[in-house]
């Protein structure tokens, strides 16, 4: 809007300085303003120049209020810039900062030691994506064994529900309620549960404990950066494409991986709503059947860099 503002008062005044000009030349290069201009009869003289001035006057004094109004607007369309830059890449340092803070127990617990091994920073991610694959995997099985003939969005919803909030015998109630909208909700809990303990007494594996401190706060800081872009005015579409792409750049396989599926379940919804995933193809780099046994190219078709090759 307000780049129309600017290039209207530019058109404006370029054109009333064309027509002022012109017909300021019209008249003195005319017969009737050369006599009048001239200095044989001072009288008409005067009031000949004062009839430019009035006239011809307030042409200009329109023409200078127009630019005016054009510099004022661009000055204040740059200091937009300007500022909008600023929070951008402050939004991106904290988001980074937050991915440098991460710091969580691997799911298989070391051989040797019987211990969980730490990890920090952006390799905590390849951490949640293989706790993620156990949810899904085991979530699979429980839809075959009792029959539920779930389709895959709603095994993803499911998985990434316990996978947020936890798997706790204390957590049993609240897990229910989160998941009444699919039928033998109770007993889907139960053997989420039963599935979890398995893992822990033959192989080891902690897929219970809870990730929505960590995640949920990571997927807020990339919505609302992506939202800060996408409501700038100001900006053109190839212009907010290149912001979002240099988030897009720091993204790891495993970060795609995450929000694909945090995008397909109900944490997803407003990601949904306003279209950020295709709009701005931000999963485009993540190869194709690497989400198998779900395909990311049927819930999100775009051009995919592994189309490129």
């Amino acid at each position: 809007m307000q780049k129309l503002l600017y290039i209207t008062a530019i058109a404006v005044g370029v054109t009333s300085s064309v027509v002022g000009i012109g017909l300021f030349l019209f008249f003195s290069l005319s017969t009737e303003g050369r006599s009048l201009a001239s200095l044989e009869n001072v009288v008409l003289a005067s009031h000949y120049g004062q009839f430019v001035g009035g006239f011809f006057g307030t042409i200009l004094s329109i023409v200078a209020a127009f630019l005016l109004f054009a510099t004022l607007l661009n000055q204040s369309m740059t200091n937009a810039r300007v500022a909008f830059e600023s929070n951008f890449y402050r939004m991106m340092d904290y988001h980074f900062h937050h991915i440098a803070s991460l710091n969580v127990r691997h799911v298989r617990a070391s051989s040797a030691a019987e211990s969980w091994e730490i990890v920090t920073g952006n390799r905590a991610f390849i951490v949640f994506r293989l706790h993620l694959e156990r949810l899904l995997h085991s979530m699979r099985e429980i839809n075959g064994l009792l029959d539920l003939e779930l389709d895959d969005d709603e095994i993803v919803d499911i998985a990434c529900v316990a996978f947020y909030y936890g798997l706790e015998e204390e957590n049993r109630q609240f897990l229910t309620e989160k998941l009444a909208r699919y039928p033998r909700n109770d007993q889907m809990v139960q053997r989420l549960l039963d599935s979890k303990n398995r893992r822990l007494r033959h192989d080891r594996e902690h897929v219970g404990r809870s990730n929505q401190t960590n995640l949920g706060s990571y997927f807020r800081n990339m919505y609302h950066m992506i939202k800060y872009v996408d409501t700038r005015r100001f900006l053109s579409v190839r212009e907010k494409q290149r912001y979002v792409n240099v988030l897009r750049a720091q993204l790891s396989n495993a970060e795609l991986w995450l929000l694909y599926f945090n995008v397909t379940s109900r944490f997803g919804r407003k990601w949904l709503e306003h279209q950020y995933v295709l709009r701005y193809q931000l999963i485009r780099n993540l190869p194709r059947g690497f989400c198998k046994p779900f395909d990311h190219t049927r819930t999100f078709p775009m051009q995919y860099e592994d189309d490129d090759e």
